[in-house]
């Protein structure tokens, strides 16, 4: 595509992802340019992209998967904690799709891990999408499997089947392995394209 054949949105997600920080380290700088393109990230979260994502960071893309697979747009709904106010935050417990870390308390900083994104994933798509087909793969051989939650096993094998989520190499998922901008990007940008 010639430069002036891209959308306003692929311009300014190839120059935030050709910044001296991001030199070679970008797996998938072509979807990372599409995710920006659909609405899917923002400025923000388009730079640093081998640093941990948030549980911050993550919902507010999550929330625009939501919002772009719907047409609709998400909702705050009441604030139930002391440590943040963050409205997307607020519009992905509103719709369910995210809980806190305590009754209060959401812990927006802290990292979140590869099962955790696949919940948050699975409920998008769930509160968005009617009948959506919830069924397990057939095989799921990952050696370190026993090591995913009870409340993620679900949404992991989902991710799996979907191709949303791979392996991580070595017939692994590494499900408690905390998960880059990057990564998280393009697995919202997978969900979307699905």
């Amino acid at each position: 595509m010639a430069k002036q054949d891209k959308t306003p949105g692929e311009l300014l997600a190839e120059q935030l992802c050709y910044k001296p920080e991001n030199a070679g380290i970008l797996m998938g700088e072509e979807e990372l340019k599409k995710a920006y393109a659909y609405g899917l990230t923002y400025p923000d979260i388009m730079k640093n992209f081998s640093a941990a994502i948030t549980r911050e960071e993550f919902c507010t893309i999550v929330v625009k998967l939501y919002e772009q697979l719907t047409g609709k747009t998400a909702e705050p709904g009441a604030d139930p904690f002391t440590d943040t106010d963050n409205p997307e935050i607020l519009k992905a417990y509103n719709l369910k799709i995210v809980y806190g870390t305590a009754a209060d308390k959401f812990s927006p900083a802290s990292h979140i891990t590869r099962q955790e994104i696949c919940v948050m994933i699975f409920r998008a798509l769930d509160v968005g999408i009617p009948g959506l087909d919830k069924s397990a793969p057939a095989a799921f051989d990952f050696t370190d499997a026993g090591k995913i939650a009870s409340w993620a096993i679900d949404a992991v094998k989902f991710a799996y089947k979907n191709e949303i989520m791979k392996g991580t190499g070595n017939n692994q998922i590494s499900p408690l392995d905390n998960t880059t901008r990057e990564q998280a990007i393009l697995l919202v940008y997978r969900t979307y394209a699905a």
